[in-house]
């Protein structure tokens, strides 16, 4: 019985063995199966997204409407403009957002501060919106607030460009950025946009009372700058194909390639009437130079550029390069890493620069000579960073970081984005508003010694959409800029 039983086991156990081989082979080739349309699904996918095959690019518009339709309608308190809470208490706010840390008995006695406002800025003074821009004495005084008035912006339009936008709002979707004060009082403002595309939101001009002169939405962005001539020129831009080729030599070609629409980068020159007297394009003169082929470098082929800052050449710099022209322009190309002098009758790049600055911002003469300060976003000096005010010479290309440095008694920086730098009228001093602190600081240039704190920082107690933090902590917000006026 027992040879018998010992049969019967080992019969019974072939089966089973046989069984769960079977079902192995089955799990595999399940996985095989699967594994198989996953890696078809990979490739596919690749594809589709890397050559823009259909349905891919109605797929991506999907994408893009549905998050705009959410940030528009459950946006964030002060969209790209609030940074947050201040540990100060809104009853404080004023008193806090100009500090003398030196006395300093230097300035002209008419030498005030024009500060960059926006939407539920400046409350205090403009108790609609907040206040586009306010201009204070050196002791904090108020001399005129103007009045933000987005409103007002679509009935003054002069030209309208197409934007990619979804229950766009003129009050909330916009914000100011660059100013220049004009002699009769009048501003000139750049605004800019979020959630659109593109981000650039056009150039207005602004009675002293708030209500725009003219507006112009026509993708000019950043910093407007008033030439010698009177002239103002901004940096701007026109919307490309998805798509560009150009040559870079012996037969090769450089492609960029975007996901969306190319911006290429533009110097507007306008009167003060807002009438254009002359465009000149950046993108195709980095394209059809001897750099062209830095435009492969850039981090995003959508934006290979960021034109951020134009400002005039100065004598130095005539002086220095044969082929410069006084009515030349000084550029800053962020996505770059890059300076770069652009003529102005034959639209040619003629120098680029380059050094241990990255993602810059805000590039302009010291005085008449051929060195440029520029806000160096993500400064490379470990003794002051991890932004900087750096000074750079167009002729030795040396540097020096003028600030933060040992004398600015612990003072640190960083704009990840943004940045703007004022110089005043004697070149002996700048301020340097480090936008995404929403904090600026006016330097001595000679030590980088701090003279004045600058905070953005306002009491929205009465906003309530800022929630309940409002009633106990100011606001900070992002600062565009603060300037010397006289």
């Amino acid at each position: 019985m027992a040879g018998v039983s010992s049969d019967l086991s080992s019969t019974s156990a072939r089966p089973a063995r046989a069984g769960i081989g079977q079902r192995l082979e089955s799990i595999f080739a399940e996985f095989a199966f699967v594994a198989s349309v996953a890696v078809i699904a990979f490739l596919l996918g690749f594809y589709f997204t890397e050559k823009h095959w259909a349905p891919y690019r109605t797929l991506h518009n999907a994408v893009k409407t549905t998050t705009s339709l959410y940030t528009q309608l459950f946006p964030p308190f002060g969209p790209e403009q609030f940074i947050g809470f201040d540990q100060r208490a809104p009853a404080d706010a004023a008193r806090n957002r100009i500090i003398v840390r030196q006395p300093f008995t230097g300035a002209p006695a008419d030498e005030h501060f024009l500060m960059t406002g926006g939407l539920n800025e400046y409350l205090d003074y403009c108790t609609r919106f907040g206040c586009v821009a306010v201009e204070f004495t050196r002791s904090g005084k108020v001399v005129h607030a103007w009045q933000y008035r987005p409103d007002l912006l679509a009935t003054k339009e002069t030209v309208s460009r197409p934007y990619e936008e979804m229950l766009f709002r003129f009050t909330t979707n916009r914000y100011p950025v660059g100013l220049i004060k004009l002699p009769d009082g009048d501003l000139v403002v750049t605004f800019q946009q979020w959630n659109t595309f593109p981000f650039a939101g056009g150039i207005a001009r602004i009675h002293p009372d708030g209500t725009p002169v003219w507006f112009r939405h026509d993708y000019s962005h950043h910093w407007p700058r008033l030439l010698s001539t009177g002239e103002i020129a901004v940096p701007a831009m026109r919307i490309g194909p998805s798509r560009i080729s150009f040559p870079l030599a012996g037969g090769i070609k450089i492609d960029l390639a975007c996901d969306g629409k190319i911006e290429e980068d533009q110097v507007r020159i306008l009167d003060t009437d807002g009438r254009v007297k002359q465009e000149i394009s950046v993108f195709d003169a980095v394209a059809h130079s001897p750099w062209r082929g830095m435009l492969v470098e850039a981090p995003n082929p959508c934006v290979p550029l960021h034109l951020n800052y134009v400002t005039s050449v100065t004598p130095a710099m005539v002086h220095l390069f044969h082929d410069v022209a006084a009515d030349d322009l000084l550029v800053s190309l962020r996505d770059l890493n890059a300076l770069a002098i652009i003529g102005r009758r034959d639209h040619r790049l003629k120098h680029m620069f380059t050094g241990t600055f990255l993602r810059q911002h805000s590039a302009q003469p010291l005085g008449q000579s051929a060195t440029t300060l520029i806000f160096d976003d993500h400064g490379a000096d470990w003794s002051g960073g991890p932004s900087r005010l750096l000074a750079f010479d167009l002729a030795t290309h040396d540097e020096k970081t003028l600030f933060p440095n040992a004398n600015a008694r612990g003072a640190t920086m960083f704009s990840d984005t943004a940045g703007n730098i004022s110089i005043s009228p004697d070149a002996t001093r700048a301020i340097v508003a480090s936008s995404w602190d929403g904090t600026a600081y006016e330097v001595r240039i000679s030590d980088g010694a701090v003279l004045t704190v600058f905070n953005n920082i306002h009491d929205i107690s009465k906003v309530s959409e800022a929630g309940s933090s409002r009633m106990q902590h100011a606001g900070r917000f992002v600062l565009g800029g603060i300037y010397y006026v006289q």
